[in-house]
């Protein structure tokens, strides 16, 4: 095991010390030809035959060159995408591996290393962040930068994309590189179109036993024949599934069972070899290898982790399949680094996270993810509520509009573990109508319009649901309303001006019955105000100047109010100032220069 380790270390320091001559437009740069960063590495035995198949069918001339590895949860179509990238990438002139991000291709190949091998940040940062189209702007240029990625001296040039968990949506962007002769392979549980698929099964039984041999302790040349056999019996048992045997064999190592205990075990608990035996049907769906795992959880179970490790677990549960270090978690839940290092080592241990060697922190894989919160659903928003707050706070724009641009870095990877949060949690709750709230803030400041209104109108739904169980909550109804203030103004971004109409005069009308209930709510009284402001802006846009003059007149009642009320309050002053200045414009527009002269007095 540690010489792999060296020989996957060397290997790794060796590959991102390449370089290569790039000629783009005409012109010539020493670049990277590791684009991205290297993979997450783990110990990796077995599947010999398959790196073999698989780089077969992604170098052939004649084959396409997308090709999907498909298979059940936990099989090892990660593990083997990874390893076909760390031996193989050296025989091609440029590669990348990326992991997929939220169903999104945008997000996902948004990668920062590639952006700035690529050179593309300058030219994305001068597109307008209000633009509808920015989004497809920016997957334009990344494919525009891959497409002509071209290495000096050579007629054609060599290059690899690996992604892991691919987003199965907007796949067309890989359909172009396809064509310009990338080579393209992703793992995924469903269907990505233009894609030949590998079908992964189960391991051979030579496979399994080598793996179970490196995750139990023992030595493969050196199992005397009674061990090969209760060896057998155990993966038999265990249907070759390469996730199931990894925690069994760190489990049992962890507790000291011997092999006959561990099949005693397996035996007693219902893993019967003539229910499990039938090698010959491989690929045995993904129920029942959910079904595998509820018979190890009796075994290995959820209980007999230690409260802290426990609630790591579920934290890990609920955020993306990637490695996260004790940095992020002091950060995130509080207490010390050593403390959570602690924790994850021993949820290594025993089998629950995994460890790459050369990264200093920890990942969960989506399986047993998946197992851990339908196991722990009665406690699960309990363990989160930290990290749920955590990231309110931290999507939180401060008043600041470039807040999320100059902490892009956090702010992506904290939005990103937020959209995994929401995914996972079914019951209606404020905070998750904030969370999404932030996380679309977070995509409207960054330009990514489309994303922003789908988590706008999650914000929505959730503030609605909470409306109609609280019908009586204030501050229910008036998030329900600035929902409708974002919807409408993303909608105006996008240049649909009857659906953001639509938006603001629901945002008022909510508006009106708060202030009405509540009078003396100065906040209700100046989110009115704003909502008639909208509305103007939007009639007027529209060229119905009529209407839009008597919103800005109920604008302006309103803010004079407040004012006067609070002549020591700026955005009162201020917003007072602006009414004034809408019903000067709209006045010229409608040719009563007199009228539009005496308001920008």
């Amino acid at each position: 095991m540690r010489d792999y380790i060296e020989r996957q270390i060397n290997a790794q320091t060796y590959i991102e010390n390449q370089y290569i001559t790039q000629v783009f437009q005409g012109k010539e740069k020493e670049v990277r030809r590791l684009l991205t960063s290297f993979p997450p590495q783990g110990a990796f035995e077995g599947r010999e035959k398959e790196l073999g198949q698989l780089n077969a069918l992604i170098t052939q001339n004649n084959h396409t060159h997308i090709l999907s590895v498909k298979g059940i949860g936990g099989i090892g179509k990660s593990a083997l995408a990874r390893e076909y990238f760390i031996r193989k990438c050296l025989d091609f002139d440029f590669y990348i591996f990326l992991e997929g991000q939220q169903k999104d291709m945008l997000a996902t190949l948004s990668h920062p290393a590639l952006l700035d091998n690529l050179d593309l940040n300058d030219a994305i940062n001068q597109i307008p962040k209000e633009d509808p189209e920015r989004s497809d702007k920016v997957l334009g240029l990344i494919a525009n930068a891959l497409l002509n990625l071209q290495a000096k001296g050579k007629s054609r040039t060599n290059r690899l994309l690996v992604i892991d968990d691919v987003p199965t949506k907007n796949t067309q962007i890989l359909q172009q590189l396809a064509a310009a002769g990338w080579r393209i392979i992703t793992t995924s549980r469903e269907r990505v179109r233009h894609a030949k698929e590998y079908e992964l099964i189960e391991l051979t039984p030579e496979d399994a036993l080598r793996i179970f041999a490196l995750y139990f302790g023992l030595e493969t040349q050196e199992l005397s024949q009674v061990q090969k056999e209760e060896v057998e019996k155990i993966i038999n048992r265990l249907r070759y599934h390469v996730l199931a045997i990894e925690l069994v064999a760190k489990n049992a190592r962890h507790l000291g069972w011997s092999l006959e205990k561990l099949n005693q075990t397996l035996a007693e608990k219902g893993l019967n070899i003539s229910d499990y035996a039938d090698i010959e049907t491989q690929h045995s769906g993904q129920k029942d290898i959910e079904h595998l795992f509820t018979y190890l959880l009796e075994i290995f179970p959820l209980e007999d982790l230690k409260e802290a490790e426990l609630y790591l677990l579920n934290n890990y549960s609920v955020i993306p399949d990637e490695i996260i270090d004790k940095d992020t978690w002091a950060k995130i839940l509080g207490k010390t680094e050593d403390h959570w290092q602690h924790q994850a080592q021993q949820l290594h241990k025993k089998g629950w996270l995994n460890a790459p060697p050369t990264e200093g922190g920890f990942r969960m894989h989506a399986l047993l993810a998946e197992i851990t919160r339908h196991k722990n659903q009665h406690r699960l928003y309990a363990d989160c509520e930290k990290m749920i707050q955590f990231l309110i706070d931290e999507l939180n724009w401060r008043d600041n509009p470039n807040y999320h641009q100059e902490n892009y870095k956090y702010s992506t990877l904290y939005s990103r573990y937020a959209e995994s949060v929401v995914s996972y949690f079914a019951e209606p709750n404020s905070r998750f109508s904030i969370l999404c709230e932030r996380i679309g803030s977070f995509y409207q400041t960054t330009g990514n319009l489309s994303q922003a209104l789908h988590f706008y109108k999650k914000y929505e739904n959730l503030a609605q649901k909470l409306v109609t169980q609280n019908p009586d909550s204030p501050d229910f109804k008036n998030s329900l309303a600035i929902s409708y203030e974002k919807l409408g103004q993303t909608q105006v971004s996008l240049g649909n001006l009857g659906e953001a109409l639509g938006y603001f005069e629901k945002y008022n009308q909510l508006e009106k019955e708060l202030y009405a209930a509540y009078p003396t709510n100065v906040s209700f009284k100046n989110s009115l105000a704003i909502s008639y402001s909208k509305l103007g802006e939007v009639q007027a846009s529209l060229g119905n100047l009529g209407e839009a003059l008597g919103y800005f007149e109920k604008y302006n009642q309103l803010e004079k109010e407040l004012y006067a009320a609070y002549p020591t309050n700026v955005s009162f002053k201020n917003g007072s100032a602006i009414s004034y200045e809408k019903l000067g414009q709209t006045q010229e527009s409608l040719g009563n220069l007199e009228e539009a002269l005496g308001y920008f007095e």
